[in-house]
């Protein structure tokens, strides 16, 4: 998923969305989504590490949702 450049646009467009919203709402843009997103990912792939009946499709799940940490 990282390697498609199409999804790369995307994931910028809807940034800039993001801020635009945020912007035209007069609200400050935090500055800590990032850190908050990577935290809470890292916690659901814990989880995913957890599911010990499920074996390897559980690990594969925590290394997918790993990789969607910015």
């Amino acid at each position: 998923m990282t390697d498609c450049p199409n999804c790369e646009y995307n994931r910028q467009r809807a940034q800039l969305w993001r801020e635009e919203a945020y912007k035209q709402a007069g609200h400050p843009l935090p500055d800590c989504l990032p850190t908050v997103r990577n935290d809470v990912l890292e916690e659901v792939a814990k989880e995913f590490e957890k599911m010990k009946p499920f074996g390897d499709t559980a690990a594969s799940f925590a290394v997918f949702v790993r990789g969607l940490k910015r």
